[in-house]
């Protein structure tokens, strides 16, 4: 199998929702890697939005401080539009999600024909998935109903290799524990502009280092970390609550 080679074209990372933890997070991580992200958005003002400016300004809080950045380097696609949706996982460096647990059965078919158009590109460069959502074992989840969405339409490439193969060979599925805080929006904090977003200044990005397949993206603050279980169960039994407190207490 011949791999595609990118060349010196920047590398692109395709993220699934372009809410708090996409825009207030993983975007300002990805910017300062030094990476292009596209949004992969079903609301068509933010799409437009993120489109015409290629660029947010995100507001970050701690207890006595803020400053504003403004992330760049991003674009989106409507993600009803599969066909555009694929065509981007077509020569992606990596994927990522923060949709909400039962969005995830949306996007596996988006996922599943953008792999398929990359195989059919004679592309087979690993890519992985890290999947920013509150659930234990989110990696099989989302594995599986990939997996049935592939299966459901095609069993080989056109070239004759098996998807089921393809998947398992040269697609990572990683777990990750989101732990900053973003609040939700409101009309006098976005200023005027609905692409403003706040956030806290936590930025450490733990993920499941056992879910990668060939190279781990370079990525700031990104911890791979093995066994992964002990930093999903802190997040979900510590983290949630100490959240709502911090936000609680700094909005007045």
């Amino acid at each position: 199998m011949r791999i595609w080679d990118c060349g010196d074209m920047m590398e692109k990372v395709i993220h699934f929702g372009a809410g708090n933890i996409g825009r207030g997070f993983l975007g300002q991580l990805y910017f300062e890697s030094g990476l292009e992200t596209v949004f992969v958005e079903i609301d068509p003002h933010i799409v437009e939005l993120l489109n015409k400016f290629q660029e947010y300004p995100l507001n970050i809080v701690d207890d006595t401080n803020s400053k504003e950045i403004v992330i760049k380097n991003v674009r989106a696609v409507n993600g009803l539009k599969s066909e555009k949706v694929a065509d981007e996982i077509s020569d992606a460096r990596f994927i990522s999600t923060a949709v909400g647990v039962s969005s995830l059965p949306k996007i596996a078919g988006p996922i599943a024909k953008g792999l398929l158009k990359r195989w059919e590109n004679r592309n087979f460069n690993p890519i992985n998935i890290i999947v920013c959502e509150n659930l234990i074992n989110s990696d099989k989840y989302l594995r599986d109903m990939i997996s049935q969405e592939l299966s459901a339409e095609y069993t080989k490439t056109s070239a004759g290799e098996s998807v089921v193969y393809l998947l398992n060979e040269f697609v990572g599925i990683s777990q990750a524990s989101i732990g900053r805080m973003v609040p939700v929006m409101n009309e006098e904090m976005k200023e005027g502009n609905p692409l403003r977003i706040w956030s806290e200044s936590y930025s450490e990005f733990p993920v499941d280092k056992d879910g990668f397949k060939g190279d781990i993206p370079q990525i700031k603050n990104l911890m791979p970390f093995s066994p992964f279980d002990y930093i999903i169960k802190r997040k979900i039994y510590i983290h949630g609550d100490f959240g709502n407190h911090y936000w609680h207490k700094n909005a007045s």
